[in-house]
């Protein structure tokens, strides 16, 4: 390739990354709701035409495809263990409960096999043409989208510009719809400027590497203030400090003299956690800002309510996971295990209680090891470990044998990595911490490469050449083959973009609005959202999504039921019931569309009955139903055997 084309392509993937970090910022109204749904679209389409471009610069030698191999050589153990990843969780799918749910995932989670297998291969791309100094660009924007992100997590907490940004009164949530997803997110962005910063000559950018980890840090500790980031950032903070590249004796005493200080605070936090809880006035008379951190850091090993429900919750998973032990229920499916193996006896699970009811459903594990042994098996979580054991490894090497602000960027993606895992111990991922953890997932692997290059071995480079002569052979008839293949790849593409994105999108989007106006609550608001929901009920049939938007459609016709005048209340009822039968023929294994149906037709069987002296005269339509939702309970409690809720109903 000659260097202008070479420059055109490389500055079309930098765009294209930059794209993709920024969808982090993305929230556009109605198209991107939920929270992840819009950044996960717009991620999978623009890494798409980026994998289309990558492929026609392969196929046509415009990349040359022993430099790739040499490449790939170079990170030869955690790529293997990347697509080991890749192909543990693909077969997880395959033999899923349900494999076209673990393929595509829902809006409200945007997860599934697909987005996973997009964030691998959005760390392979990006280790495979981002050149060595435009990687300081990509770690830049990512830092300044985070700056923008801590912004917005401001001004919602102080009311600051209420107009664009709606205020919360407890924790922010920035553009990552739950304060604990936006605390992983700044800690997975916090340790990287600390090195920039020390290796920066110009005091500007200095400035700006040091004050943007210090906003991160600020703003995920006082005001996302999440127990399980507060162990991770702990456990990333305490590794980055002990076991810093640096073996003087003089920064060995400064270690020994900050254990002892830290031993000493954790003492004090301790007799404070006393004395405050028996004097808790004087909580009152501290600010906010610094009351409930202080509260959360001191009661970080309390048994809180939702602390117990998720402690029972990882009980019901070991209970799960003794029925699929190697390969899973599949991916999204965490679901199904949790309620065929839900238990209302344990804290904090079973209690018909307001402001409770929330936590006897769970669709997440809200721990990676749980959730990986439930939806993947122990085979996935096994090579999961050890992909990041030997990430972590391979930038421990880089660290002996590279420059020094190379070590200092090993030793901070090692201690970001470490309190990234720390703090997925009791949460879960989301699109946007998935970029960035795969993104750092890149940039660790052009480091290891760097290294190991630089200490190759000339005679093991002499016996690659000599094997690359079969694969060189397959690759120059692909040659001969190209335009057809080119021509596959991009009908291909094209397919996948329109009707597994484009088309979700649209359709989501008019749910979005058609919610919206069932939220008003009056009669032409309502005749609007019915209107909506039968435009775009076709489109649904046969979409990736269908589940997560039928069961939208009958929340939209519940809610407007005495509104609509169009349709009578009966008929309303009985179109649900239609929508919910849809839905059981392609998830038949969700408890809840068993459960919503029969209460649906609970309902109906109230309509069709006729009170005569206040006695219920049974028609034969009646009698059928009370069969059919006799069903309906018998089949949801088989999927759900202990739920209260399906003896009530």
């Amino acid at each position: 390739m000659d260097n202008k084309t070479q420059n055109h392509s490389c500055w079309i993937y930098l765009g294209g990354f930059y794209l993709i970090i920024a969808q982090i910022l993305n929230v556009i109204p109605f198209w991107s709701e939920p929270s992840d749904w819009g950044k996960s679209i717009f991620f999978r389409i623009i890494l798409s035409l980026l994998i289309f471009l990558f492929a026609y610069q392969v196929i046509s030698k415009k990349i040359e495809l022993s430099a790739l191999k040499e490449k790939i050589r170079s990170v030869k153990a955690p790529f293997i263990f990347l697509i080991l990843l890749f192909a543990i969780f693909l077969l997880a799918t395959i033999f899923s409960v349900n494999p076209r749910f673990s393929l595509w995932g829902d809006p409200f989670r945007s997860g599934g096999f697909i987005n996973f297998a997009f964030y691998i291969f959005f760390a392979i791309l990006l280790f495979l043409t981002i050149k060595n100094g435009d990687w300081k660009k990509i770690i830049d924007f990512t830092i300044i989208i985070g700056i923008l992100v801590s912004l917005i997590a401001f001004f919602q907490q102080f009311g600051i510009l209420n107009k664009i940004f709606i205020p919360i009164s407890s924790r922010p949530i920035s553009t990552l719809g739950n304060p604990i997803l936006l605390s992983i997110y700044l800690l997975l962005i916090t340790f990287l400027p600390i090195p920039f910063g020390m290796a920066e000559k110009n005091r500007t950018k200095k400035l700006f590497y040091f004050f943007s980890a210090f906003l991160f840090f600020f703003v995920a500790i006082f005001l996302a203030q999440t127990r399980g980031t507060y162990l991770g950032f702990f456990a990333g903070f305490l590794f980055f400090f002990f076991f810093y590249p640096q073996r003087t004796k003089s920064a060995r005493n400064i270690k020994i003299y900050t254990g002892i200080f830290l031993l000493l605070l954790t003492l004090g936090m301790f007799s404070l956690k006393i004395y405050l809880d028996k004097n808790l006035h004087l909580y009152q008379k501290l600010p906010a800002l610094v009351a409930v951190p202080l509260d959360r850091t001191l009661s970080l090993f309390e048994g809180t309510k939702i602390a117990e429900a998720r402690a029972s919750t990882w009980k019901i998973s070991l209970e799960a996971m003794k029925e699929k032990p190697i390969l899973g229920w599949g991916p999204e499916n965490f679901v199904v295990a949790f309620d065929k193996y839900y238990d209302p006896s344990l804290p904090k699970i079973g209690q018909i209680v307001p402001g409770e009811e929330l936590w006897q459903w769970f669709d997440r594990a809200h721990s990676f090891i749980f959730e990986i042994l439930i939806t993947g098996g122990v085979l996935s979580l096994i090579i999961y470990l050890s992909f990041f054991g030997i990430l972590i490894w391979q930038l421990q090497k880089i660290k002996h044998n590279h420059s020094r602000t190379n070590q200092i960027i090993a030793h901070a993606l090692q201690a970001t990595f470490i309190g990234y895992l720390v703090s997925l111990a009791s949460a879960f991922d989301s699109v946007s911490t998935y970029i960035v953890s795969f993104l750092l997932i890149g940039y660790s692997l052009y480091l290891i490469s760097q290294n190991n290059n630089d200490t190759n071995d000339p005679e093991n480079n002499n016996i690659g050449q000599k094997q690359q002569k079969k694969p060189e052979l397959i690759y120059n008839k692909l040659y001969g083959w190209r335009i057809p293949i080119l021509s596959l790849l991009l009908l291909t593409m094209i397919w996948f973009i329109w009707n597994h994105n484009l088309k979700p999108l649209y359709v989501n989007k008019e749910m979005n609005l058609a919610l919206g106006f069932a939220d008003l609550r009056n009669e032409e608001a309502c005749e609007k959202a019915f209107g909506i929901v039968n435009k775009i009920y076709p489109l649904t049939l046969n979409s990736t999504i269908s589940n997560y938007l039928w069961q939208k459609s009958t929340y939209v016709i519940y809610g407007c039921n005495d509104k609509i005048k169009s349709k009578s209340p009966e008929d309303l009822v009985r179109q649900n019931i239609e929508i919910f039968k849809n839905n059981i023929e392609k998830n038949p294994q969700y408890a809840t569309n068993w459960i919503l149906i029969g209460e649906y037709a609970n309902i109906l069987i109230k309509e069709k009955n006729e009170l005569t002296e206040n006695v219920f005269i049974e028609t034969e339509e009646t009698k059928e139903l009370k069969e059919k939702v006799n069903y309906y309970f018998a089949t949801a409690n088989r999927l759900s055997p202990k739920r209260q809720l399906i003896l009530k109903d």
